[in-house]
Formats: structure tokens, sequence, C-alpha cells
């Protein structure tokens, strides 16, 4: 990544918070030429339990897994599930009955340093994108079952990169008052995004738009 931003390249940089942190803080020092996006994080969880879910599917399968999609709208985006790829079949599982899904979701397998996650805190990206669960309070006409994001504008930087995709493009956007009690209760309530009052204070406002 530096060795592209000293050569004066632009580049995006997505990653979960902390990661975004860590590469702020190996850089030491900010690049016009670089826009950095986190997204809104559940939590990391176990590498060692992932591997034990993959030989667990394997199994069952009677083949390799090639791919997951973890969060697959074939029943809708409220009721995502798993679809696993193998070199014979194709499995869905919904997100009620997998395993690991609901291990994660339940936040009995995240890393140690998710439970005290400093990036919570601390957000240093210019956008966060995520789910945006809370969309059937404020806007369900934007609700197609096929998902609504979240995007968080949190550096003029972030501002101007957002203000021209939307320009070039024909996606529905509704910018959200968070100065409304009601509204912004959807950002700290753990049913909905789970998200802090800290996440979101930041001068430019939080927008919605249906994912594509």
């Amino acid at each position: 990544v530096r060795e592209n931003l000293v050569l004066n390249r632009l580049v995006l940089f997505t990653g979960t918070g902390c990661q975004i942190n860590g590469l702020k803080k190996f850089l030491q020092k900010d690049y016009k030429n670089l826009i950095c996006v986190d997204i809104i994080c559940h939590g990391v969880p176990s590498p060692v339990l992932w591997k034990e879910y993959v030989g667990y599917m394997e199994n069952k399968m009677q083949g390799k897994m090639e791919k997951v999609n973890f969060r697959c709208k074939d029943q809708g985006w409220e009721n995502f599930g798993m679809k696993e790829y193998g070199s014979s079949k194709e499995v869905y599982i919904s997100k009620s009955k997998d395993p690991y899904m609901q291990m994660f979701l339940s936040d009995f397998c995240l890393r140690p340093s998710c439970y005290e996650c400093k990036a919570k805190t601390l957000r240093l990206s210019d956008l966060t994108i995520g789910d945006f669960w809370g969309i059937d309070t404020i806007a369900p006409e934007m609700n197609d079952s096929k998902g609504t994001s979240l995007v968080i504008v949190r550096t003029n930087q972030g501002e101007e990169i957002f203000n021209r995709l939307i320009s070039k493009s024909s996606v529905k956007v509704m910018e959200v008052d968070t100065s409304d009690p009601k509204i912004f209760s959807l950002f700290t309530s753990p049913e909905a995004l789970g998200v802090t009052e800290e996440e979101i204070s930041c001068n430019t406002g939080s927008l919605a738009l249906p994912e594509m």
C-alpha cells in the first residue's frame, strides 16, 4: 500500500475498522491519494473454528468446499443464509439453522480483541458501509428484500467521493437526520445496526442506499 501511495497512485483500502486504524498507524502520515472504507463490523470469528466448520461441511457434502456466500439472499435479505459451493453440489442453510452462523450472530466465537474493540470509538476511515437493518422504520419503501445499505460519511474526502459516485449513478439516496431521537435510536439499538453513538457522531451525517 505505502509503495503505491509513494508512487502517487490512487489507493482504495477496504477492511474492518481495526484494519483501517492499523494501516493509518503504520503509515504515520496522511496521503491525499488514499481512500479508506471500513464496514460496520460485527466481529471477526476464530479462524480455527472456521477450519473446523469447513471440515465438518466437506464431510457432509462429500467434497471440497470451493466458495461460500455468507449473505446469500435467495430467500430474501432478512432471512439471509449461508450458501456453500462444493465440487459436486451447492448447499443453502438458513442463518437460523447453520451452526457457524448461529455462533457468529450470538457472539460466541469472536476473537478476544473484538469484545473490547478500540476501533468502535476511534474511526479513521473516510466512509463506513453496512447493512441498514433499521430501514423499515425510516423508509420502508426502500426495502425490496434485496438489501439496503447504510453509508456513513466521516471526512470531507469521504463526502466528496460519495457525492461523485451518486452523481454518476441512478441509485436512490436518502439522507438520515440523526438529530431526531427516534431515528438516532436505530443506530444505538443492538437489534438494529449495533453501532454506538461515537460511531455516527460525524459532521456530514449518514446516508442510505439500496444494494444492487
